[in-house]
């Protein structure tokens, strides 16, 4: 019968280790969870405090005009073309030195090519040479007033990129 006592006390013994093993490791458990709350309730306090500041950004750069100044400076560019180089209408990013040209179209290469032909003689250029197309790459040349222009077009994903060369 003693056997059986002490048998039965270490069973009793070794439950309440167990429990408050699984108790110590219960409220460490909760006390990392606490402090995982916390940090999460810091981040969204910061996430809001940057919305806000975003938001005020947003109002102040809209008061200002400076979201019309970019967007008229994407479709502008910088710099201008020489009054008889024709661009395309729909022209974007548009960068220029007199001398260069560059811009994007939203056009396809075969409108722009066409465009070229057509207003380039209709400023005064003559052609220079037989155009080189191929592929939806275009190399035109033209001559005007001992001034030389080359026009590359060059077409691929939605967009067609125009670079114009002009040498004295």
């Amino acid at each position: 019968m003693r056997r059986t006592t002490l048998r039965a006390g270490w069973v009793v013994a070794s439950l309440a280790l167990a429990t408050v093993a699984c108790t110590c490791g219960l409220v460490q458990g909760l006390g990392q969870a606490q402090e995982g709350l916390q940090t999460a309730q810091a981040l969204g306090t910061q996430a809001q405090q940057f919305a806000t500041q975003a938001e005020a950004l947003a109002t102040q750069i809209e008061q200002s005009g400076l979201k019309e100044t970019a967007q008229a400076l994407a479709t502008a560019g910088l710099g201008s073309a020489p009054e008889d180089i024709p661009l395309m209408e729909d022209r974007q990013n548009l960068v220029s030195t007199g001398q260069a040209i560059t811009y994007n179209t939203p056009s396809d290469s075969k409108t722009v090519i066409e465009f070229y032909k057509q207003e380039m003689v209709a400023q005064g250029w003559a052609q220079a040479s037989d155009p080189v197309e191929f592929a939806g790459l275009a190399t035109l040349a033209y001559s005007k007033d001992n001034r030389q222009a080359q026009i590359v077009i060059a077409g691929a994903g939605g967009q067609t990129s125009v670079a114009i060369t002009i040498t004295p």
